[in-house]
C-alpha cells in the first residue's frame, strides 16, 4: 500500500497531468526493476543450498 499512495497522491493533482504520468510510469518501472531483484535476492540462499 505504501507504494500506491504516491501514485494516488499524483494522479489527485490533475494540474500537472503530464508530469503526473511521467512519475507513475517511472514508478511502474521502479517496480518492475525491483521486483525481480527482491525475489532472487529472497531466493538466492536456496541457490546455495543445492
Amino acid at each position: 500500500m505504501t507504494v500506491l499512495m504516491p501514485i494516488f497522491s499524483v494522479m489527485v493533482n490533475a494540474g500537472h497531468e503530464r508530469t503526473s504520468k511521467a512519475r507513475i510510469i517511472h514508478q511502474i518501472q521502479l517496480i518492475r526493476g525491483i521486483t525481480p531483484a527482491f525475489l532472487l535476492l529472497i531466493n538466492f540462499p536456496r541457490f546455495l543450498a543445492d
